[in-house]
């Protein structure tokens, strides 16, 4: 009986497709989604962060903000951020920093793959904050002084931003 149940069981592996065994097969590589985007540095080269290829840019004329949008506005125009999907601040402002910070209400945390610890607010959870009415979700950090701010204004553009974000670097 033993010798009939092998005879059946190297006849089915004989016949079978050959197959690497699992444990020789090496983990599969997950490509990067933001291999291909763009990147933005600031002018003095403090931080950076990618961006998809394919969405705009504009510099706010202080140089403090940055607007970010898929789809391209006519440059003559003045563009606000609640016209755009995700906007990011820098501000060293004492007047703004105090502001934005006492006005937080922090619903979670996202650690970027560069270790700067962002807290999120997710504004749909509670009232508005002062601001662009239509953002409902923001993600900022302060570091020697200095406020780092994402907001996003539609829900569409979620897995978006939270790539974005995971980008974001200090790099001096």
């Amino acid at each position: 009986y033993q010798t009939q149940n092998l005879v059946k069981e190297l006849t089915m592996l004989k016949s079978g497709p050959t197959s690497t065994p699992e444990a020789t097969v090496g983990p599969t590589a997950t490509p990067d989604p933001a291999a291909d985007w763009k990147i933005y540095s600031d002018k003095n080269g403090s931080f950076s962060f990618k961006y998809p290829a394919d969405w705009f840019l504009w510099n706010s004329l202080d140089g403090d903000s940055v607007l970010l949008d898929e789809s391209s506005f006519d440059p003559n125009l003045i563009v606000e951020p609640d016209q755009v999907e995700i906007t990011f601040t820098t501000t060293a402002s004492k007047e703004l920093v105090d502001p934005y910070l006492n006005n937080f209400t922090q619903t979670s945390q996202f650690k970027t793959g560069n270790n700067v610890i962002f807290n999120i607010m997710d504004t749909s959870l509670g009232p508005k904050e002062d601001g662009p009415a239509s953002q409902y979700l923001f993600a900022q950090t302060v570091v020697s002084n200095n406020l780092y701010r994402f907001g996003l204004t539609k829900t569409t553009y979620k897995s978006v931003f939270d790539q974005i974000l995971s980008t974001f670097k200090f790099t001096n």
